[in-house]
């Protein structure tokens, strides 16, 4: 567990990094364009590569913090119990969308690796490869869900024994 504290706390440096990033490439891109009458050629296309790459680890995050796919005014209505099970059955099959996400998106990295972007040259699979990676790192915190939730059942089974 305490891995997936080091991991969690990685990723909010990669966003707090990439926001950073962002906001200093528009800035500099608006003094730049209104300063200087001579804009960069390659601030639109860095920011929206770093903002997918953000976005998609912010994604993470929210598996991480239960914030998706939740609808808790119908989980009111169940036992305890049920909802925990409802949920060990939601993040199941959370985990069979994500390795879909997982294999395409590998597969699709793969297959544009070579072709480059417009301004930045860079490999479209460095883009495309932001699905695959944080569709693992959804999954390890799906996992950390699953088993959070078998433990609050068996924990709740053994109380009541």
């Amino acid at each position: 567990m305490r891995g997936l504290k080091y991991l969690c706390k990685a990723e909010k440096v990669c966003i707090v990094v990439l926001f950073i990033a962002v906001s200093i490439v528009i800035f500099s891109h608006v003094i730049a364009r209104y300063l200087f009458r001579s804009p960069f050629y390659f601030t639109e296309e860095l920011c929206k590569y770093c903002f997918i790459w953000m976005v998609m680890i912010c994604a993470a995050l929210g598996i991480k913090k239960g914030s998706h796919t939740q609808v808790s005014y119908f989980m009111s209505f169940f036992p305890h119990e049920i909802t925990v099970f409802i949920n060990i059955l939601r993040n199941m099959a959370v985990l069979v969308f994500l390795g879909f996400l997982t294999y395409y998106g590998t597969f699709l990295t793969i297959k544009t690796i070579d072709v480059r972007t417009a301004a930045l040259s860079l490999p479209w699979g460095l883009i495309y490869l932001s699905a695959p990676a944080s569709a693992v790192l959804m999954a390890i915190h799906t996992i950390e869900l699953i088993v959070r939730d078998v433990q609050m059942l068996s924990q709740k089974k053994r109380a009541n024994e």
